[in-house]
């Protein structure tokens, strides 16, 4: 938090123009020195940054999915794969659903999901370096507002997506539009509205200065889906402890390449924080939350 200062811009989800809380983020990830300013809405309290970032440093295209580091914590904390199965055991959907992955990269998760007998399985990722259609998955290279309007999904997913969207409104209308009438619009984000934001502040990891332009409180997520005609009709909370190692490490001037190396001491505490990580999803403070969203006119 800056100290004293008070920041009048709109927010762009409710709208306020109230007195936001102004924080300076630096970009811990990959500790490139570059800070840049974030506000927390006083009315939603959605964490948003005031100017979006146009040239921000990248680490490769998953940063944490495809090193060795990612693949050791996807195993050991469902970064990559599980998590997102969760979603589907609840909805219990039947193998013929049309699915629609926004955001996909090159499909690992689509695959994942082809293993578990999904058939039709669709993706769009305007970053891609390039397209696959290989008779299991068919991944275009555009964005969601590039589909026609007559292309209905059943699901449409957006794992880690929203936050890294200029104009989350925007998003969600072009979600519905390609949604089925009876679809469901599931939206896993990072949430302030968590214990790990209100303990580390500028240090939680899942802020990521300038590639999040968007940490979404409970508020202020539900009146973004009233805006754009949907409702939420379900969430959960799937944090992992590395809301704690890995503000940890940022606190202590460490990047996330220091998970390769902890000492015994935070061997120790990966143990205690992972019982954490567990309790406080069960009291939905955890710093991951999904949603299920439907069209309000559904019963």
């Amino acid at each position: 938090m800056i100290p004293g200062a008070e920041f009048t811009m709109s927010c762009r989800i409710c709208g306020s123009r109230e007195n936001h809380t102004v924080y300076d983020c630096a970009d811990l990830m990959f500790a490139t020195g570059q800070h840049y300013k974030y506000f927390q809405c006083a009315t939603c309290e959605c964490l948003q940054i005031a100017h979006i970032a146009t040239q921000v440093y990248w680490r490769d295209e998953k940063i944490l999915r495809f090193n060795i580091i990612g693949r050791v914590l996807a195993q050991l904390v469902g970064l990559v794969g599980y998590a997102p199965f969760v979603s589907f055991a609840r909805l219990s959907l039947p193998k013929g659903v049309v699915i629609l992955d926004v955001g996909c990269g090159q499909g690992e998760l689509l695959y994942r999901l082809h293993s578990h007998g999904f058939t039709h399985l669709h993706g769009v990722d305007p970053f891609i370096k390039s397209e696959v259609k290989d008779g299991v998955v068919d991944i275009r290279k555009i964005g969601i507002e590039e589909l026609r309007p007559e292309e209905k999904y059943n699901i449409i997913m957006m794992h880690h997506s929203l936050e890294h969207t200029p104009d989350n409104r925007s998003l969600l209308n072009q979600a519905s539009r390609n949604l089925a009438d009876d679809g469901v619009l599931i939206i896993r984000i990072p949430t302030v509205s968590s214990y790990a934001w209100k303990k580390f502040g500028t240090n939680w990891v899942q802020l990521d200065a300038a590639r999040h332009f968007f940490l979404h409180s409970r508020k202020s997520i539900r009146i973004l889906a009233d805006n754009v005609g949907f409702t939420i009709t379900e969430e959960y909370y799937d944090s992992t402890v590395v809301q704690f190692i890995g503000s940890e490490l940022y606190r202590r001037g460490e990047t996330l390449d220091g998970l390769a190396t902890l000492n015994l001491r935070m061997k120790l505490k990966w143990l205690f924080y992972s019982l954490v990580a567990i309790f406080i999803n069960n009291i939905r403070r955890g710093d991951l939350n999904c949603a299920l969203f439907k069209k309000v006119h559904q019963k």
